[in-house]
């Protein structure tokens, strides 16, 4: 277990090659996504539309799990669930939902229903 646990600490990216100044960054967040989606498509990123979506149930209790994007326009983001499970019903009860995706992205929303 020690030569997994070594190798699990050496698993580490180096984010400090990158720098984000609000100078250089679009004032519209959807198209500035679009900037950095874009770059992760280009880059081979694996699954760049892997997201964490995170809710809280009624009694407060966080909850985490991935979805996949399957679209993006100027007034929202969309991805798709089973309505019968746990994070279904969650996102549904919770209305409002935090997604982040490997750029470290955060939307913060209402979610909707379609």
């Amino acid at each position: 277990m020690d030569k997994i646990n070594e190798y699990i600490n050496q698993l580490r990216e180096d984010y400090s090659r990158e720098t984000l100044d609000e100078k250089q960054v679009d004032s519209n967040p959807i198209k500035q996504f679009e900037k950095w989606f874009t770059e992760a498509v280009d880059s081979k990123v694996n699954e760049p539309h892997a997201m964490t979506l995170a809710t809280a149930n009624k009694e407060g209790f966080p909850s985490a799990r991935i979805v996949l994007l399957r679209n993006f326009e100027e007034n929202g983001f969309v991805f798709y669930s089973n309505y019968t499970s746990r994070k279904g019903e969650e996102t549904r009860a919770a209305a409002t939902a935090t997604a982040e995706n490997s750029k470290v992205s955060t939307i913060e929303g209402i979610s909707l229903w379609c």
